[in-house]
């Protein structure tokens, strides 16, 4: 099973996981099955990182030190079955390969690009 953060669904996961400033929200509960799921590798999780960007942006503007949030993004992968995408060739590659839909904002792309590499 794979699933890629959406932009609301990553800024969730850092809040309750990272920052435990809170739980997930209701709409947000899947995301605590996905998180067991991911610790026991039987999911793997991508995240795209001109997606976490514009999050690390949102949260220095609020004031807090997002160095410590990359340090954790990064570690992820030395634990658990979590892919972080930098637009590497093959994501790029696909990107091109597919044809882009008026009716899809960049991120809804960037995350459709990324599962037609891994599936859902």
């Amino acid at each position: 099973m794979h699933h890629t953060f959406s932009r609301e669904e990553y800024k969730e996961f850092l809040l309750v996981e990272f920052l435990k400033s809170k739980d997930y929200d209701e709409n947000f509960s899947h995301l605590t099955g996905h998180f067991e799921s991911l610790k026991y590798w039987e999911i793997k999780i991508s995240s795209i990182n001109n997606i976490l960007t514009i999050i690390l942006e949102q949260l220095e503007k609020r004031g807090i030190d997002t160095n410590e949030i990359i340090k954790f993004i990064y570690e992820l992968p030395l634990s658990y079955d979590f892919l972080i995408q930098e637009t590497d060739i093959r994501f790029i590659d696909t990107l091109y390969k597919n044809i882009l839909s008026p009716n899809l904002v960049l991120e809804d792309y960037l995350i459709d690009t990324q599962y037609s590499i891994y599936g859902k």
